[in-house]
């Protein structure tokens, strides 16, 4: 395996439950999609269980998969109204940065997605030092709750659980070497101050409002970038597929404001089909619909 890594992405591949069967999913893994389809070279570090049946998924991923345990499990509700509501039936393995190949901890850019608090942010960063630190927020804000009772979720383990909001204490202090922060309205939901902590230290945060665009703040000064309508099919993954969208803009030298329409060009396309069907859309199509989006 070449020690040239350019840009090492971390997080989970899920499960990721539809009906009776299983796609592939996590932040990081939906980051690795959009790179690979957009020809960036990124190299996905994950950890999967013994019971992982995606292994198709991963194919013409530059990957290091880890093989632990349980494959972190979720099922997805979307409600007419209101959030998103997860329940999580199985978790994997903590990442730890010696999981990691021959010359990854040497990566220039390093891009951390956790889906439900597999990787220690101060462990990564006292272990690494990247030209480019970038992280998506959400893994960080979520935990297992109490167990699921819903009707909604009839069919799932007894051990399963609802997936719960939970504070995250991390300090200004903590978040210092960051360059680029991905989150979503959702991920505040019971959280404070942590936005104002987030746009104090890193110098560009980006945060998605669905269907209402996202908002670029830059050295604390805030832009509205809009969103592209879409037919939605599935929205899991609009964040994720979001995030790395501005991420491979922003390697190609573009400003925060011009990759965030990019970015959000290649949401609106994934969710037009199923899991990372609609990706092999994007070299097609996201640069066209990017042209279209509002900026304020």
């Amino acid at each position: 395996m070449s020690s040239e890594i350019e840009r090492l992405v971390v997080g989970h591949t899920t499960h990721d439950r539809y009906g009776d069967q299983f796609r592939a999913g996590g932040c990081a893994y939906y980051g690795a999609r959009v790179f690979e389809a957009l020809d960036v070279p990124a190299h996905l570090l994950t950890a999967v269980g013994e019971d992982f049946v995606c292994d198709d998924a991963l194919e013409g991923l530059e990957r290091t998969v880890v093989r632990r345990g349980a494959t972190t499990l979720f099922t997805n509700l979307y409600p007419d109204e209101g959030p998103r509501r997860q329940l999580l039936e199985a978790q994997g393995p903590t990442l730890i940065p010696e999981m990691a190949p021959d010359g990854a901890l040497e990566a220039e850019w390093l891009h951390l997605a956790p889906v439900l608090g597999e990787i220690d942010l101060a462990e990564w960063m006292r272990k690494t030092d990247p030209a480019y630190l970038s992280i998506g927020v959400q893994g960080w804000i979520k935990g297992p709750g109490p167990r699921a009772t819903d009707r909604a979720f009839d069919g799932a383990a007894e051990e399963a659980r609802l997936v719960v909001q939970q504070p995250w204490a991390v300090t200004v202090d903590d978040l210092r070497g960051i360059e680029v922060a991905c989150l979503s309205d959702e991920d505040l939901r019971d959280q404070g101050d942590l936005f104002e902590r987030l746009t104090e230290t890193i110098p560009v945060v980006v945060r998605t409002h669905a269907d209402a665009g996202v908002t670029v703040v830059v050295e604390g000064e805030a832009r509205r970038v809009g969103a592209h309508p879409s037919d939605i099919i599935d929205p899991t993954g609009a964040g994720d597929t979001f995030a790395a969208g501005l991420l491979a803009r922003l390697g190609d030298g573009a400003s925060p404001v011009e990759a965030a329409r990019f970015g959000s060009a290649c949401a609106s396309l994934v969710i037009e089909g199923q899991a990372t069907d609609a990706l092999e859309r994007l070299p097609d199509e996201a640069d066209t619909r990017a042209e279209t989006i509002d900026v304020e």
